[in-house]
């Protein structure tokens, strides 16, 4: 059977192994973004979301990954829609630094410490 014919049962077992990778990955996450970032917990929680995904994609099985008109597999259009984004997601972030709101905004969400040095208290 290849990886283009799947039964009923396979995609059953697979949705089955999606959803219990989501919600166990999704649970891992949320109790790794409420540690706090930089500790050993964090680290800890971040690689177990990164292997529980890892290996619920594993268990999932070889997807079919589509053909085009022309029997082909489509390479260019996935390629180009990802540089398409990267390139949009770029600009972006060019113009919102020129931006003084949008560049404080972006600051105060990429450093969560608002700004503070490391020993300073927060009022």
């Amino acid at each position: 059977m290849g990886v283009e014919q799947v039964g009923e049962a396979d995609a059953a077992r697979r949705r089955r192994v999606v959803g219990v990778t989501a919600v166990v990955g999704a649970g891992v996450l949320g109790a790794s973004l409420s540690t706090k970032p930089g500790s050993r917990a964090f680290y800890a929680l971040t690689g177990a979301t990164a292997l529980t995904w890892t290996a619920g994609g594993l268990a999932a099985g070889p997807l079919h990954r589509g053909r085009t008109l022309s029997h082909h597999r489509p390479i260019v259009g996935p390629v180009l829609t990802g540089v398409g984004a990267f390139g949009a997601f770029y600009a972006a972030a060019l113009v919102a630094r020129r931006i003084p709101l949008l560049n404080q905004a972006i600051a105060s969400v990429i450093d969560p410490t608002g700004g503070l040095a490391p020993n300073q208290p927060r009022s």
